[in-house]
This record gives structure tokens, C-alpha cells and sequence, in this order.
């Protein structure tokens, strides 16, 4: 007789909905859901990116590239947020702001380190 084994990883604890008890809603974890608006946010914000930058070097409009700067940084958080999301596991509120400041401070960083070389290659960015 064949026995059925759990694969699951040891940080799959939140990865699943937990019924409660006392009602019939679901319970989802907080870093469950923020890792899946991690891809809703991310690849559109990355598509549109790569979309508004061609646009930009192709009218050679400094607007345009400062709004692509943007959505690769947005792309940037979004995405890249994901894996420091789980291996960090904030457990109460004042380790999920500190992940939160981290974003935002990697995402300025970005946007920082994109127009310094968009400056470089020849746009008057700043």
C-alpha cells in the first residue's frame, strides 16, 4: 500500500488559506498575499516599462524616460521584494514597516541609479 508524503517546504506554513473556526471566511497570510501582488504589480509595471522607455528613446522626450524610471523601479521593488518577503518572514507589525522602509528605500536607490545613467549616456535628467 502506497503512503502519501508532504513535500511541502518548511516555509509553506502561510502559503496555504486556513479555514477559521468561528465563521466561514478564510484566513490568508499577509505574506502570501503581498508575495502575489508582487506579480500583479511587477510584470505589468515592468511590461509598461520597457514599453515607455522605447517610447521615450525613440522621441527622445526626458518625460517619458522619467515615467519608465519609475515603473522599473516599481518593477524592481515589486519583483525583487518577493524573495526578501519570504526568507525575512516579518512575524508582527514593526518587522513588516522596517521590510516596507527597505523597499522604499531600494526602489529610490533605483530610480536613483537609472537616471544617473540615463544622465550619463547623454539625457539631461536632472
Amino acid at each position: 500500500m502506497r503512503t502519501q508524503t508532504n513535500l511541502k517546504h518548511p516555509n509553506d506554513h502561510d502559503a496555504e488559506p486556513h479555514a477559521n473556526a468561528d465563521s466561514n471566511t478564510w484566513d490568508l497570510a499577509g505574506v502570501t498575499l503581498f508575495r502575489t501582488l508582487g506579480y500583479v504589480v511587477g510584470l505589468p509595471s515592468f511590461i509598461v516599462g520597457t514599453a515607455v522607455f522605447m517610447l521615450g528613446f525613440a522621441v527622445i522626450d526626458t518625460d517619458i524616460l522619467n515615467v519608465a524610471c519609475i515603473l522599473y523601479s516599481l518593477a524592481l521593488v515589486s519583483i525583487g521584494g518577493r524573495p526578501v518577503l519570504l526568507r525575512l518572514n516579518p512575524q508582527n507589525e514593526i518587522q513588516a514597516l522596517k521590510v516596507a522602509s527597505l523597499s522604499i528605500l531600494a526602489g529610490a536607490l533605483f530610480y536613483g541609479l537609472l537616471l544617473a545613467l540615463l544622465t550619463a549616456i547623454g539625457f539631461d535628467m536632472f
